[in-house]
């Protein structure tokens, strides 16, 4: 049964009741967050070794009302739950086995990606109902899927105007409950605006601190203050329990990892019930990723392959990632040595998860119109150690550029266009690959690199 918004709230009211008592006792209730969540959907990393993910934006997939000319991409163009409904088939057809789909809260603004979260109790009404988020989901199950969660922990969407100042939505409705941006500023740490000074954030190297990414404003958005008894009550046990009561799922992917602490995320990525989490740490540097792997310890969590991916995009679209500083080299032994570099901090290849494009950075055929070079790096990704995951439209040849490099902005584009087609080069491309992973269980071995030179990588 879907959990009401009145069950939500009355895990608010407890975790509030937790928060007046003195910060250390909150804390301390807190810690080991999940020991108090069952999730009998729950699955585990091993289980989830065998799986390769399609990601979709829920908005952008499909649905009986969409807008079959969505010109204004940061808007909604009324895609919905339903809509994933409808093109099962059209997302079995690939031999994926797994679904990431966009966060479900209500949203403010135009926040139709989900990473803006105003109401946490509500669920997104452009996407649909409590009722057909359910039942999606449990579709997805009944075919042998396994689904994926996106969630936050770092913000809340943009807050609205009330007649006695700043709404924030809820639960988090108190500005005691953000980083105070004021204080920041004046030191010098934040930008005057609360965001991350761009000073640091486009240096060579991307030199924003680990305080800064942590504190100040990821492009505006109200910062959460996780050392907030109440926030922390909230993130670690009633919004968690509440989303697996509601909507049982086997994984959750958690966005904007590197802007919380590496213990707190800790806390917060083993507080679903047993659901295998991923982390996006967004960031290229090994010192960035280093103190989340090490904070993870022995824990059943891993990370989306922020090393790897710059590595593939270099060596395959000979094109510099969406980042500042990032030394230009095309060479494609920058492959194993990513790889390398994982293995050095103790990372499990075998779980990290493996892309080329997703909803934050360019699609490939927009850097480099080649197809050969795109199926080569399809390769690489479907069938090198690693979960792979597989950005809707990739199988439509989409070649939407990312809004953070000129002439970019439409990596979000609209899948119905394509009439969903499963005849296409691609689609086939794509749905050969998967079959030889699944029925090779290419997931149970090691990849072993047999080349590479400046213009080849080669494995098996």
């Amino acid at each position: 049964m879907v959990a009401s918004r009145a069950a939500c709230l009355l895990l608010v009211a407890a975790a509030a009741g937790v928060a007046a008592q003195s910060a250390s006792t909150a804390a301390n209730a807190s810690d080991g967050s999940g020991a108090t969540t069952v999730n009998p959907a729950a699955a585990s990393g091993a289980a989830w070794r065998s799986r390769s993910i399609y990601q979709l934006l829920t908005d952008r997939f499909g649905g009986p009302e969409v807008k079959q000319n969505c010109s204004d991409l940061n808007s909604y163009c009324g895609g919905s739950w339903e809509g994933i409904l409808q093109h099962l088939d059209y997302i079995a057809g690939l031999n994926v086995d797994a679904v990431w789909s966009s966060p479900v809260m209500d949203q403010g603004y135009h926040g139709y990606h989900g990473f803006w979260p105003f109401d946490w109790c509500e669920v997104n009404p452009h996407f649909g109902t409590a009722g057909s988020l359910k039942r999606m989901l449990e579709a997805l199950n009944q075919r042998g899927f396994f689904n994926m969660l996106d969630v936050t922990a770092n913000h809340v969407g943009y807050p609205t105007k009330g007649p006695a100042g700043l709404l924030y939505g809820t639960p988090f409705s108190d500005p005691a409950y953000f980083h105070n941006c004021t204080e920041l500023s004046a030191a010098g740490v934040c930008a005057p605006d609360c965001g991350i000074p761009l000073r640091d954030f486009q240096a060579p190297g991307g030199n924003a601190s680990a305080l800064q990414e942590e504190q100040c404003r990821l492009v505006d958005l109200p910062d959460l203050n996780q050392s907030h008894p109440f926030v922390r009550q909230q993130l670690l046990q009633a919004w968690p329990a509440f989303m697996v009561q509601s909507y049982r799922t086997q994984g959750v992917r958690v966005d904007a990892c590197n802007h919380i602490t590496p213990a707190f995320a800790y806390d917060f990525l083993t507080s679903w019930g047993g659901a295998w989490a991923i982390c996006e740490v967004w960031n290229w540097k090994p010192s960035r990723l280093g103190p989340y792997l090490q904070a993870r310890g022995d824990a059943d969590y891993a990370f989306q392959n922020y090393l790897l991916w710059p590595a593939l995009r270099m060596c395959f679209a000979r094109a510099l990632p969406e980042w500042p500083g990032y030394p230009f080299n095309t060479s494609c032994r920058l492959i194993p040595a990513a790889k390398a570099e994982l293995r050095s901090l103790g990372q499990d290849l075998g779980l990290m998860v493996n892309f080329i494009e997703n909803h934050d950075v360019a699609r490939f055929l927009f850097l480099r119109p080649s197809l050969a070079a795109y199926r080569n790096v399809l390769a690489v990704v479907l069938l090198d150690e690693g979960i792979p995951s597989l950005y809707y439209g990739t199988e439509q040849g989409y070649a939407g550029g990312s809004g953070k490099i000129p002439g970019g902005g439409e990596n979000r584009e609209p899948l119905w266009p394509s009439s969903y087609t499963t005849s296409g080069e691609l689609y086939t491309f794509v749905r050969m690959l998967n079959w030889y992973r699944n029925n090779l269980a290419l997931w149970q071995t090691n990849s072993t690199v047999v080349y590479s030179d400046d213009a080849t990588y080669a494995f098996r």
